[in-house]
């Protein structure tokens, strides 16, 4: 409850002050069609951060990338805007139920 509470305070505006595998409380409210929805919109490839190391050739890495990754759908990117804004100092009330 600590770390949740924290999370929230520290981060009121943005995606970090929810718990990344849902409030287990209100989870079995979650129906499929959403689960599918939300899943399809954020866990596409125009949503994803590739990253490449080591020695090996860069070009042949693109390719073998891009033979994987042109055969999905394509999908309407969401924002890409990756930067943590300064939060707002406040106290909060915590957002889960007791």
């Amino acid at each position: 409850l600590l770390n949740r509470a924290a999370q929230q305070a520290l981060f009121p505006d943005n995606t970090y002050a929810v718990d990344s595998g849902g409030d287990p409380i209100k989870i079995p409210e979650l129906t499929f069609k959403d689960f599918t929805n939300f899943h399809s919109k954020y866990y596409t490839p125009s949503n994803a951060k590739i990253f490449f190391y080591g020695d090996d050739d860069p070009l042949e890495r693109l390719n073998f990338l891009d033979s994987y990754l042109s055969e999905l759908p394509a999908s309407v990117s969401v924002s890409t805007d990756t930067k943590v804004a300064m939060q707002p100092l406040s106290i909060i009330t915590p957002r889960y139920e007791q």
